[in-house]
């Protein structure tokens, strides 16, 4: 009983307490009701009638449409409550805009077309950060015009739409832009050049987009430090022949997946300082890497190798890595490359990093190596790493070339899986009480391997 006493007690002296939070200012309610979801934050309206409005002072958006059951009622719901949110809010300028659509709209209901106008209010609430992610496979009849913005620092729209694009756009304050499904339009003229000017741009990626009336896309960007373009579009149907030139004295990190359909040019290729290339087995893959003859790190897929291997000249035309110090390839045992690395590496004369993966192909054949040593073998490649899964007769082979020709190497190692630990010791004469000081077996799962394979395909972006 006395215990019982003690706690009302409490719960009086509390309830007497005044209330400190609701006497704060607005702004500040505002901003703290910002750090939750939404939807949570409009619902403090109930707790009080001086609560009622609070919530409308929030500066951060953060929308999805999770929901129990897709009904027509609960996605009419969701869109009277997004329409809601934006037309009630007290503030003159939102920090950021994040909208999450999972499954909620149809083809045959309109609430789809809510979106643009959406994305138009907080643009003119002078959004700075604006996400918006649709994660669908169906593409809708949708059109987003990027006007001209100086509030945007940070832009990401996953959406498939189309973005109309003006000739001659302005984004003074963005900072990182990353765009994904879109389908680049110009405005009205056929063929147009669309330049995007960005003097703060230091990020740009741009992802299964494609592209329409469009002659060519230049971008301005002075402070720009990395690209990242993956143009392997979902639709085979949609053109692919626009140029794509990248105006930047400061670009250090460049990423490309795809087939070259599309002419990439860099206005300073020397100062790009790390390179991965994904080309589908384009013969203008040696086009491209000219591009590239500064950077200090080059990455390398194998279907890039065999679009080396397509191109009838390109032992010519390859150009000289005065600079490249790491070198990473993945190979495929289930064509030749022997000609290609040979020429690469004699194109790298300071290399002192080598990479090497091959992929789960398993052709049970000895390479042949030319007698001719790069130069790089007898100067400066000091580390070698080869991984590999099946431990195939091709890339023991290739291991034990490079242990016996290298004249400075410092560390080799290769990466099999535990039960390929003996096979190896065996095929390269490795004692197995101790490695050798120089040469390293280490293991390496398939799931590993399987996901450095990937790092070559779909490197990251930050």
């Amino acid at each position: 009983m006395e215990i019982l006493a003690s706690n009302k007690k409490q719960m009086i002296a509390l309830h007497d307490e005044p209330d400190i939070i609701s006497k704060l200012p607005d702004s500040i309610i505002g901003y703290i009701l910002s750090y939750l979801p939404t939807k949570y934050a409009v619902r403090t309206s109930v707790l009080s009638k001086e609560w009622e409005s609070k919530w409308t002072h929030i500066t951060n958006l953060s929308i999805e449409d999770a929901m129990s059951e897709q009904t027509r009622e609960n996605r009419q719901r969701f869109v009277n409550f997004v329409n809601r949110v934006l037309q009630n809010l007290s503030s003159k300028k939102i920090h950021t805009f994040n909208l999450h659509l999972s499954r909620l709209f149809s083809r045959k209901e309109n609430q789809c077309y809510s979106l643009p106008e959406w994305i138009l209010s907080t643009l003119n609430l002078e959004v700075e950060n604006l996400c918006v992610e649709y994660i669908t496979n169906k593409r809708y009849n949708l059109s987003i015009s990027l006007l001209p913005c100086t509030s945007l620092v940070h832009l990401e729209l996953n959406i498939y739409c189309n973005l109309i694009l003006y000739s001659s756009n302005c984004f003074r304050n963005l900072k990182i832009m990353k765009l994904s499904k879109i389908r680049f339009v110009g405005d009205r003229l056929s063929n147009q050049d669309v330049v995007l000017n960005f003097p703060a741009l230091k990020l740009f990626y741009a992802k299964y987009c494609s592209w329409s009336n469009v002659k060519s896309i230049i971008i301005e960007a002075p402070l720009l430090e990395k690209v990242s373009l993956v143009f392997q579009s979902e639709d085979n149907n949609e053109p692919w022949s626009p140029t794509f030139k990248v105006l930047s004295m400061n670009l250090k990190t460049f990423y490309y997946i795809g087939n070259l359909v599309e002419d990439i040019i860099l206005s300073n290729p020397f100062s790009v300082v790390h390179a991965w290339v994904n080309v589908n087995r384009s013969a203008k893959a040696c086009k491209f890497l000219q591009q590239f003859r500064g950077v200090s790190f080059l990455k390398l897929s194998s279907t890039t190798i065999q679009g080396l291997r397509r191109d009838e000249v390109y032992a010519s035309t390859l150009p000289m890595f005065q600079s490249l110090i790491h070198l990473a390839l993945e190979l495929s045992s289930s064509f030749p490359y022997e000609d290609v690395l040979m020429n690469l590496l004699d194109k790298t004369p300071i290399l002192k990093n080598l990479e090497i993966a091959f992929d789960f192909d398993r052709p049970d054949k000895n390479i042949v190596m030319p007698k001719n040593l790069p130069y790089c073998f007898l100067s400066s490649l000091k580390d070698a790493t080869i991984s590999t899964y099946n431990c195939c007769a091709n890339s023991l082979s290739l291991t034990k070339y490079i242990l016996e020709h290298t004249k400075v190497m410092e560390k080799l190692t290769i990466k099999v899986p535990v039960s390929k630990k003996g096979q190896v010791r065996k095929e390269l004469q490795i004692p197995n009480a101790l490695n050798p000081t120089i040469l390293q077996v280490e293991k390496i799962a398939k799931y590993q391997l399987a996901c450095y394979l990937y790092s070559f395909h779909f490197p990251l972006i930050i």
